[in-house]
C-alpha cells in the first residue's frame, strides 16, 4: 500500500489477528467517520488466515498495514502507537465497530475542553451478527471517573477513546505481561492523571460472542487481580475502602458471564464459587442470590439444553425497567459538618458514585434559618445536576438506603422529556396518576431522597430560591413542599414511588417543633431491608425493638391515609380516565408484591 503524504490529525489503531469475519466491516466504520483526516495503523499480528488479504483488498491511502510475527493485542497496539503520527490516537478491536460521528465528535469535546486529555462515548453491545443486544452504562462529564474505574471498566471496551499522545508520552503503554483486561490498566493509569471528557452518546459497537467464558475465565481473574492491586496501591487513602466493591463487582460479572449462557456442567460449580466470593465482599448481594442459585441449580441438575432455555425464560419473565445505578450517573448527598462515610460506603456497594455537597458557612448565612441554608445547599446540587447528561440521584446526608437499592427501578419513563423530580422516599405522598407502563405520578413534601432530571435541574436553578426567599424571607420554612407545584406550573410532571428506596434516618428536627410541625417523618413502606442501622435508633437501649415499633406505626400511618382518601384523593379517582389503574396501584403497594 502507498504511504500518506498528509499529517493526519488521529490515527486509529487497530490490531488484527484472525478477524477475516469482521476486519473488513471494522475498517469500513472507519472509512466512514465524518471526521476525514486520520489514518489507520493496522498492525496485521501474525494472522493465519485471510485477515491481511481482506485489509489489503481495501483501496484508501489513509491505510497502513504492518505485518509481525504473533505477539498478542498489547504489544500490537504499542506497535501502532510507535508507528502512528497524530497528535490524537484512538484503537479499535478488529471485531468492533464505530458510528460515523464518533471520531468527530470526541475531536469536537477535547477541543471544548481543552484541559481533558482523554474523550470517550457510550457503548452499545451487538452480537455477531451485528444486531444491538443492550446498551452500556451512561457515564456523563464529572470528576469521579477515576473512581468509577477503579470500581470497574465502565467504559467497557478497548475501543472506546480518544486521548491525546501528549498525554501518552507521560504513562506506560499496554502493559503486554497482562492476558486480559489490558485496556482497563491503561484507562487506570490515564485517570489517575489526566482528565476526561464524555460524549453522551452511544457510538462505540462493542461485539460479544455467545458461549461460556470458563476457557479464559482464569486467565483473566490472575490478570484482573494483578489490575485492581497495583492501581489500590497507587490510589489515594480516601479510595482504599472500594477495593472490596471492585472485587465484588469483578466476580459478579463472572457469574453473569457463567450463567449466561452455560458451556458445561462445571460452569455451574465455577458459578457458585464466584458468587460465594462475591457476596463475601459485598454483603448487600445476598438478597438477589437466590435468583443465581436457581440457575445454577439449574445448570446442575438438567441437560445443557433444558437449563439454558430455562435460564432464558426466567431471565425474560423478570425482565424489569431501567435499575437506578445504570440510570443515574452522579449522586450527590447534602450534609452540613456531619460525617457521611456509613452513606458514601453503602451507596457505592450499590455502584453510585458520591460525592457530597456541604452547606456554606458565609458571614451572611449567619442569621438564616437551617431550613433556609438547606435550600441554598440544595441549590448547589441542582447546579450540578442542570451540568449532567441525564438524571442525578440528590439525598440528604440521614438517608438510610434499603439494600439492593441499585437494582431498583427508576420509577419514570427515561425517555421522557417533561420530568421534573422524581422521589424514592416520600412525605405525605399524593397520587395523582399512573402511567401505562405502571409510573405513579405524585407529590411528596420532603427532599429526603429524589432524582432531578438536568431540565429540572434548569428550571429549579432559574428562580425557585427567589420565589421561596421573596414568600418567606430567609427563615424558617417547608421549601420541599412547595417543589411539586413550583415544576408542574412551569410544565413538568413528578413522580413518586412504588414503595420507599429508604428511610428518613435523622433525629428529630426542633425547628420543626418550634413551628408547629412535626418533627420527624418515616417512610410507610419500604422496598426491603434497610442497609445500615438508622441513626435515630443510636442513643436507644433496645434499637431493634424501637425500629420494629416506628416502622409498624409508619405502615399503619401510610394505611390510615389511604383509607381516609389523602393518598389517593376521591376527586382525583372520579375525574380520572383510568381510575382503576389507580385504584391498582394505591392497594398494591400496600397489600401484593410488585
Amino acid at each position: 500500500m502507498q504511504s500518506i503524504e498528509f499529517s493526519p490529525i488521529i490515527s486509529v489503531v487497530i490490531p488484527a489477528y484472525n478477524a477475516e469475519k469482521t476486519i473488513q466491516e471494522t475498517i469500513e466504520s472507519v472509512l466512514n467517520q465524518t471526521f476525514e483526516n486520520f489514518e489507520v495503523i493496522v498492525i496485521n499480528d501474525g494472522a493465519t488466515d485471510q485477515t491481511l488479504e481482506i485489509i489489503q483488498s481495501i483501496q484508501d491511502p489513509r491505510i497502513q498495514v504492518f505485518s509481525y510475527a504473533n505477539a498478542g493485542k498489547s504489544i500490537a497496539r504499542n506497535r501502532g502507537i510507535e508507528l502512528s503520527k497524530g497528535n490524537y490516537l484512538a484503537f479499535l478491536d478488529a471485531d468492533d465497530l464505530w458510528t460515523p460521528d464518533k471520531l468527530k465528535q470526541q475531536w469536537q469535546a477535547l477541543q471544548d475542553h481543552p484541559d481533558a486529555s482523554v474523550a470517550y462515548s457510550w457503548t452499545y453491545f451487538i452480537n455477531e451478527n451485528g444486531k444491538v443486544l443492550f446498551s452500556g452504562t451512561k457515564y456523563g462529564n464529572d470528576s469521579n471517573i477515576y473512581h468509577k474505574l477503579l470500581v470497574r471498566n465502565c467504559l467497557e471496551s478497548g475501543s472506546n477513546i480518544l486521548v491525546k499522545r501528549s498525554a501518552i508520552a507521560q504513562i506506560s503503554h499496554f502493559d503486554p505481561t497482562l492476558a486480559k483486561a489490558e485496556d482497563w490498566d491503561f484507562y487506570l493509569r490515564l485517570a489517575s492523571q489526566f482528565k476526561f471528557v464524555c460524549v453522551p452518546k452511544y457510538q462505540i459497537l462493542y461485539r460479544v460472542h455467545e458461549g461460556s467464558s470458563s476457557f479464559n475465565i482464569q486467565a483473566s481473574e490472575n490478570a484482573c487481580l494483578t489490575i485492581i492491586d497495583r492501581a489500590f496501591k497507587q490510589a489515594p487513602e480516601s479510595l482504599q475502602h472500594l477495593k472490596k466493591y471492585t472485587l465484588a463487582t469483578l466476580y459478579t460479572y463472572y457469574v453473569i458471564k457463567l450463567l449466561t449462557y452455560p458451556a458445561k456442567r462445571s460452569d455451574g460449580i465455577l458459578a457458585f464459587h464466584y458468587l460465594r466470593l462475591a457476596a463475601k465482599y459485598n454483603p448487600a448481594l445476598c438478597k438477589t442470590i437466590w435468583k443465581d442459585l436457581l440457575k445454577i441449580l439449574a445448570i446442575l441438575l438438567f441437560p445443557l439444553s433444558w437449563s439454558r432455555r430455562l435460564i432464558k425464560a426466567f431471565t425474560k419473565k423478570r425482565a424489569i425497567s431501567t435499575p437506578l445505578k445504570a440510570a443515574i450517573d452522579k449522586t450527590l448527598i447534602i450534609a452540613y459538618k456531619e460525617s457521611t462515610t456509613q452513606l458514601e460506603e453503602a451507596l457505592t456497594a450499590e455502584g453510585f458514585c458520591c460525592e457530597v455537597v456541604r452547606q456554606q458557612d458565609k458571614p451572611e448565612y449567619q442569621n438564616f434559618a437551617s431550613s433556609h441554608r438547606c435550600l441554598l445547599n440544595h441549590r448547589q446540587a441542582w447546579e450540578k445536576a442542570a451540568q449532567a447528561s441525564h438524571p442525578t440521584l440528590i439525598v440528604e446526608s440521614d438517608f438510610v438506603p434499603v439494600v439492593c437499592i441499585g437494582h431498583l427501578p427508576i420509577p419514570f419513563n427515561l425517555e421522557q422529556k417533561n420530568v421534573g423530580v422524581a422521589w424514592l422516599y416520600t412525605c405525605a405522598p399524593q397520587l395523582y396518576s399512573v402511567t401505562s407502563e405502571g409510573f405513579g405520578e405524585g407529590f411528596s413534601s420532603a427532599l429526603v431522597a429524589y432524582i432531578v432530571t438536568p431540565e429540572g435541574a434548569k428550571i429549579l436553578c432559574e428562580s425557585f430560591v427567589e420565589e421561596i426567599t421573596a414568600k418567606y424571607g430567609t427563615g424558617y420554612h417547608t421549601f420541599d413542599s412547595e417543589i411539586d407545584h413550583y415544576l408542574r406550573r412551569k410544565g413538568f410532571k413528578n413522580y413518586i414511588p412504588f414503595r420507599n428506596y429508604g428511610e428518613h434516618g435523622g433525629k428529630s428536627n426542633p425547628e420543626h417543633r418550634c413551628n408547629g410541625m412535626s418533627g420527624i417523618h418515616h417512610a410507610d413502606l419500604l422496598y426491603g431491608k434497610l442497609a445500615f442501622l438508622p441513626p435515630f435508633l443510636m442513643d436507644h437501649s433496645y434499637p431493634q425493638l424501637r425500629y420494629i415499633s416506628t416502622r409498624l406505626q409508619a405502615r399503619l400511618k401510610g394505611m390510615a391515609r389511604l383509607l381516609l382518601g389523602k393518598y389517593l384523593r376521591p376527586a382525583i379517582v372520579h375525574r380520572s380516565s383510568t381510575p382503576l389503574r389507580l385504584i391498582r396501584f394505591a392497594l398494591r403497594r400496600h397489600f401484593y408484591p410488585r
